[in-house]
This record gives C-alpha cells, sequence and structure tokens, in this order.
C-alpha cells in the first residue's frame, strides 16, 4: 500500500500557508468573484495527515477568513448585497461539506490501519504457533538448535540463517547455519559488526544494512551458558526483526527444556556401584 500521506509538520505549514494566501487573495478580489471556495482546498490537503485536530482547525480558520474577507469587502465597497451574502454562506456550506468527507476518509483510512494490523498480528502469531510446532517433541539440544536455523530460515524467508558464539570480536564454535554451506558469519572472521548492532535493550533484535544486504541480527540470552548471536539475511518478512525476537522469546524454553532432559537422561544412565542380590554367589 503507498504511502500517500504528508508529514504532520509539513503538512501543518502548507495548510496555514495556503488559508493566509487564500485570505490575501479574497481580500484582493472583487466581491462578484466566488474566492472562498478556495478555503475548501487546505481542508482537503489536511485529510493527507489523517489528522482530525488539524481538519477542525482547518475548518474553523476558513469560516473566520470566510467571514473577516467579506467584513473587509463590505468596508471597501461601502456594503454588501443579499448575493455576495448568499455567496458567502454557500461558500461555508461547502467548507462544512469538505471538512465532514475529509473527516469520513480520515476515520475509514484509521479503521483499515486498524484492520491491516489486527491481520499481520494475527498472520504473525499463527507463524509463531507453525514455528513451535515444528520444533515440538523431546529433542536433543544440538537438534534443537540444528533445527531452529532451519525453521527460522522459513519462518523469516530469509537467504541464510546462523546461530553462533562469539570469541571476543569474532565469530566462534559452537556454529549452526542454514544453508549448511552458507559463508555468513564463518567461523574466525571479524564479528564486530554484528557486536556493534547485537542491542541491549529488552528488544533482542535489531535490523541493519551491511555490505551484504539488509540483516536482522539478535542475541540468544542463555542463562547456563555463553549468549548466542543470531544472523538472519536478507529476509523477506514483513517486520523480520520483531518476528525473529518473538521466535527467539520461544526458542529460549526449548533449548533449556532440552537441556534439562539430556541431563536427566545423565543422570539416569550414571552406573551402579553394588552388584544386585541375583548377581551373587
Amino acid at each position: 500500500m503507498p504511502n500517500w500521506r504528508l508529514h504532520p509538520s509539513y503538512a501543518t505549514v502548507t495548510c496555514l500557508l495556503l488559508l493566509f494566501g487564500g485570505l490575501v487573495i479574497d481580500l484582493n478580489t472583487d466581491r462578484a468573484l466566488v474566492v472562498a471556495i478556495i478555503y475548501a482546498i487546505p481542508i482537503a490537503l489536511s485529510g493527507l495527515v489523517v489528522s482530525r485536530t488539524l481538519t477542525w482547525w482547518c475548518i474553523a480558520l476558513a469560516l473566520l477568513a470566510n467571514i473577516g474577507a467579506g467584513y473587509g469587502n463590505a468596508i471597501s465597497s461601502g456594503g454588501m448585497d443579499a448575493v455576495t451574502i448568499l455567496n458567502r454562506v454557500l461558500a461555508a456550506v461547502s467548507f462544512l461539506l469538505v471538512g465532514l468527507m475529509t473527516l469520513l476518509l480520515e476515520a475509514t483510512s484509521e479503521e483499515v490501519e486498524e484492520l491491516a494490523d489486527a491481520e499481520q498480528d494475527s498472520v504473525r502469531e499463527r507463524q509463531l504457533r507453525q514455528f513451535l510446532v515444528d520444533l515440538s517433541g523431546p529433542l536433543e539440544p544440538e537438534e534443537v538448535m540444528s533445527r531452529s536455523v532451519v525453521e527460522l530460515r522459513k519462518l523469516l524467508e530469509a537467504d541464510a540463517v546462523v546461530i553462533t558464539a562469539l570469541d571476543g570480536d569474532r565469530f566462534a564454535e559452537p556454529r549452526w547455519a542454514a544453508p549448511v554451506r552458507t559463508d555468513l558469519a564463518a567461523t574466525g572472521t571479524t564479528a564486530s559488526w554484528a557486536v556493534d548492532a547485537l542491542p541491549i535493550t529488552r528488544n533482542p533484535v535489531i535490523g541493519v544494512r551491511s555490505d551484504q544486504g539488509m540483516m536482522s541480527v539478535g542475541r540468544w540470552r542463555c542463562d547456563t551458558a555463553a549468549d548466542l548471536v543470531v544472523l538472519a539475511a536478507r529476509p523477506r518478512r514483513r517486520w523480520a526483526a520483531r518476528l525473529l525476537g518473538d521466535a527467539l522469546t520461544v526458542l529460549v524454553p526449548i533449548r533449556d527444556r532440552a537441556l534439562e532432559l539430556q541431563r536427566a537422561r545423565a543422570g539416569n544412565a550414571a552406573p551402579h556401584g553394588a552388584p544386585s542380590s541375583t548377581d551373587r554367589p
């Protein structure tokens, strides 16, 4: 959907200039010519900002300018006839009609945006549910990581996804990648650009522009080990950084559960020190 809006500050200045210019022209034009209709232009233009406040101000200022110009013309010409008064009234009615239609357009635009946002949220939640289903089940930690890069690449529609550790300012092992042979964040290469981009806020992911194109860079926080870096090269999903952040929120407990199950199985597999009674002579 094209972005046809004006910046609010630009639109406000433009509307005020048009109203002032219309007033100057109106005051210096013969009253027989209905110039006041040009006050409807800034009212309609205010709809490009989708701001009810600006539209109401334009309507009010247009009505005041219409009255002021009519009064000024009456003084300069020595009076005002019925036709001139009727023209001014009809111009005022046109302002109100244009303003009403603009306000209705703004309300409709806001509703369309809300529906579009709700649809995007629904799509993202559905994608995350499918992502969670694809990673469900009793998986080993290594399986969680190897499947995570594959599913993240699918989720983000990215050219490549890499989950890797850091050793100072370089990428290091362990490293998981999809596709496996991608040279993105190769072990031993400099990671300064990714380290500098890593967010320190609650949101663990940020979108950056690199020499390889757009990149979503995130931090996979780990309680029992060093944090990992997640990189998605050229994701084609809308709001890819936000989607990756939501996915990482889901992945953290999945990996923690896999580590707990691994430790539990290792504890159960420990050898017993004493032989059983059936083994005694």
